[in-house]
């Protein structure tokens, strides 16, 4: 951090923070995102929904 004194006896910071770390986005309250049982859950979800789509379109199933 870097402090600068400007005119009339004001600061000014400057601020610099390195982060390492995850972004995620849940719209699932009761669920933690960062949980590594919850994610695997939920990419088996995903993966079995595409699958069943991708099949889905191949044979022309329109429901």
């Amino acid at each position: 951090m870097k402090r600068i004194k400007q005119p009339a006896g004001k600061y000014q910071f400057n601020v610099s923070v390195a982060l390492e770390g995850r972004l995620s986005e849940d719209w699932n309250e009761r669920e933690n995102a960062f949980n590594e049982k919850y994610l695997q859950e939920i990419e088996g979800v995903v993966e079995r929904r595409l699958e069943k789509n991708v099949k889905r379109f191949h044979w022309g199933i329109t429901e």
